[in-house]
């Protein structure tokens, strides 16, 4: 009787002839194609070695006159033939052979395995997001994890990131089933000229017609490098003689156990965090200062525990700016589930969903906005008394109004390019609340202007001068109907802005203007605290 079965297992048949039980076993290896064993309870025992297509090759040479009445073969990973035989009650023997390789492993150790990317010994770059395999045959993802290592300068293997074969969203199959893309974090390669290697478990992959597990790619055999191109780090070098402060969170549970902690062991707990955080990143714990403690976030019930890390910078090329330090902390946290953070004991506490967020530092983050401003304040400033010395009877202070009103336009728009689009049902009317209240000043810019063409003489004869000015006032009214007291203002005593408007028409302004806070502002207003 002949069973086919699987690589790797035998195909038995038993056959009686004369009085004699013949055992034959076709066992298929590994790399060298198939080894034939024939053997009696009382004759020489025998094996032969087969090619691919079944071909004879060779004999073993075994050792002479074997009776066996149990045994048990196979080959190992790395070629060897083995047959361990039961000589009586209390002894078993082992004997084992190299066996030829028929079969060309790509540098793999694995003939199933046609090639990978990145390819062994090559060069990738830092961040890189995805690697590929492709089998000879379709397969499919099965249980066990498929590791990434790092090897540090001491040698000692660093887990950057291991996932599981449950993890479906993590793997993308090629058309054929041939190939699997696995997505990768971000923080994984993050070292520049960086030692890394990964590791196939076991069944971490099945065939796909036969369901069968596969063996996997062993340690330090698919292994590869970082680039030790720097110029990502170097893009953030302004901020390199800073330190930088961020927060992550305890969850729940830790929060309990850590309050109930005398303050030696907190002390303690706080020193192997830092630790355990500093070989997770990796990065020279020298860069790390002593974690701060403690900050409650009352936003949450119950309140839960903040931390503050501060992260000092750095003017080594080849080390992580304090930038992408924060950034791979933050998915390592976010991600601890398939990350060194849930290997160690102290730092699987973290709360995943806060993530490891920067400390705001409003002169950092609004450095440029600041010295904008500050430089703004003072050329107006100094128009100002400029046009107060030329004129210190007119209405000087047209310089600062002119300017909140370009100003107040200016986040008018943003408000409906920005925070009006990021709500799709709030973005119509941040529109309206817009543009109402723009046509609204339009017109009553116009009305107000044929008014005063109409009823005063004085203003007539100033327009009749003054057309162009007067017309680009009318239109600049629609952002805000208080533009047109400007006119009027006789600003450094130029002619240009000695319009004699009526106190009538001022009134209107003035009126207009307070309908235009409620038609405009209010609701802007309202539609921020809806976002």
């Amino acid at each position: 009787m002949e069973h086919c079965l699987p690589p790797g297992l035998c195909i038995l048949t038993i056959t009686k002839a004369s009085g004699f039980i013949f055992w034959n076993y076709l066992t298929e290896t590994l790399w060298t194609g198939f080894t034939l064993v024939n053997h009696t309870l009382y004759k020489t025992f025998q094996s032969i070695i087969l090619e691919d297509e079944r071909n004879y090759y060779s004999t073993l040479e075994l050792p002479n006159n074997l009776k066996i009445s149990n045994l048990a073969m196979g080959d190992l990973r790395n070629n060897t033939f083995i047959i361990a035989y039961q000589v009586d009650e209390f002894t078993w023997k082992v004997y084992s052979e190299d066996l030829p390789r028929f079969f060309d492993d790509n540098g793999y150790n694995n003939r199933n395995v046609n090639t990978t990317n990145p390819l062994i010994n090559s060069k990738i770059p830092l961040s890189t997001i995805s690697i590929n395999v492709t089998y000879n045959f379709p397969i499919i993802i099965s249980t066990n994890n498929i590791s990434i290592y790092q090897d540090d300068s001491g040698g000692k293997p660093i887990l950057r990131q291991s996932i599981p074969g449950n993890a479906p969203t993590s793997f993308v199959y090629s058309a054929d089933n041939r190939s699997f893309i696995l997505n990768v974090l971000e923080s994984t390669f993050n070292q520049p000229n960086g030692n890394y290697y990964i590791v196939i478990d076991d069944n971490a992959v099945k065939d796909f017609k036969t369901d069968q597990p596969l063996m996997g790619i062993q340690t330090h055999t698919w292994k590869f490098n970082t680039t030790d191109d720097y110029q990502e780090e170097v893009v953030f070098a302004v901020r390199s003689i800073l330190t930088f402060q961020s927060r992550f969170a305890l969850t729940t549970e830790r929060k309990k156990n850590f309050e109930s902690l005398l303050p030696f062991n907190k002390k303690s707990y706080l020193l192997q965090l830092r630790i355990d955080l500093s070989n997770s990143i990796p990065v020279d714990i020298n860069r790390l200062d002593a974690i701060i403690c403690c900050e409650y976030d009352r936003s949450q019930r119950p309140p839960r525990i903040l931390l503050s890390l501060p992260i000092k910078s750095t003017t080594k090329l080849n080390e992580r700016n304090v930038d992408r330090v924060i950034k791979d902390l933050d998915l390592l946290i976010k991600n601890k589930k398939v990350t060194p953070i849930s290997w160690f004991y102290t730092t699987n506490f973290i709360e995943a969903s806060f993530g490891f967020q920067l400390t705001r530092n409003v002169f950092q983050d609004f450095k440029f906005h600041l010295i904008g401003i500050a430089i703004g304040i003072i050329i107006l400033v100094s128009l100002y008394f400029y046009a107060r010395k030329r004129s210190p009877t007119g209405k000087n202070t047209a310089i600062f109004k002119f300017s909140l009103i370009f100003l107040d336009f200016v986040l008018d728009f943003l408000f409906v390019l920005n925070d009006g689009a990021k709500v799709p049902q709030l973005f119509i009317p941040s529109i309206a609340f817009c543009a109402i209240p723009l046509a609204i000043n339009f017109i009553m810019s116009i009305v107000m202007i044929l008014r005063e063409i109409k009823k005063n003489k004085d203003f007539y004869e100033w327009f009749k001068q003054n057309t162009n000015m007067a017309s680009l006032f009318t239109i600049l009214a629609s952002t805000d109907i208080g533009v047109l007291n400007i006119l009027s203002s006789n600003v450094a005593g130029i002619a240009l802005f000695n319009a004699p408007i009526s106190k009538g028409t001022q009134s209107l302004i003035f009126l207009v203007s307070h309908i235009g806070f409620f038609i405009e502002d209010i609701p802007q207003f309202i539609i921020q605290l809806m976002r």
